[in-house]
């Protein structure tokens, strides 16, 4: 059996949602790309989520995404918090996890868990047997490794405008410099040469 299905369509939809739940049998899980409660609300009041999937990262953090959560709780609902954004979002919905009555499973990727995010938190996420272990230190309970800013390979990059750069795909279209006065700056890339119109993101155009 199917576990649930995801953004079958676009998930600031919820009328086509409420159709979609009546018509199909697998659950409805709503939706990593919903960024206030107030979305969710309006998920869970229609009737448009059996499962809420909040990405902790675009909701707002810790205190937000716990609101989100209580939400799904008095409709009912299982919460399954989403992670693709890093060592240290897992962490924060790891104590959404343990605190919310109504928590169904924790989405992590294995190659992330194993690979890079040992190189950027010290400690790393423990799973065993399926299950991740409770954090033990402060706070969070990890940190990021000292050299993390330092390191010659290290690309930063500065979500701008809302998380757009993000869910559509165009953060490579931006680029951080630094400005005359010392102050990083977010800006447009120039468009590249050569770039064909049909695979130009629309942001080029603004």
């Amino acid at each position: 059996d199917m576990f649930w299905q995801e953004e079958l369509i676009q998930p600031t939809n919820v009328e086509n949602h409420v159709v979609l739940a009546h018509e199909v049998e697998a659950p409805i899980c709503v939706s990593e790309r919903l960024v206030s409660k107030y979305q969710f609300r309006d998920y869970l009041r229609a009737g448009a989520a059996e499962i809420v999937m909040p990405d902790l990262i675009w909701t707002g953090g810790i205190t937000e995404t716990k609101k989100i959560a209580t939400m799904a709780e008095a409709e009912q609902r299982p919460v399954a918090p989403h992670d693709c954004t890093g060592p240290v979002n897992v962490f924060a919905c790891a104590h959404i996890c343990m605190n919310a009555p109504n928590a169904y499973i924790m989405e992590t990727v294995r190659s992330y868990y194993r690979g890079w995010y040992d190189r950027f938190v010290e400690p790393n996420i423990v799973v065993k047997d399926g299950h991740l272990l409770a954090p033990e230190g402060p706070g969070l309970g990890t940190r990021l490794k000292a050299d993390v800013r330092e390191r010659p390979d290290a690309l930063v990059e500065v979500s701008d405008e809302a998380g757009v750069d993000h869910w559509m795909g165009l953060h490579s279209i931006f680029e951080v410099l630094t400005d005359e006065n010392g102050e990083r700056v977010v800006r447009l890339r120039e468009r590249p040469p050569g770039e064909p119109a049909g695979k130009t993101p629309p942001v080029w155009e603004r």
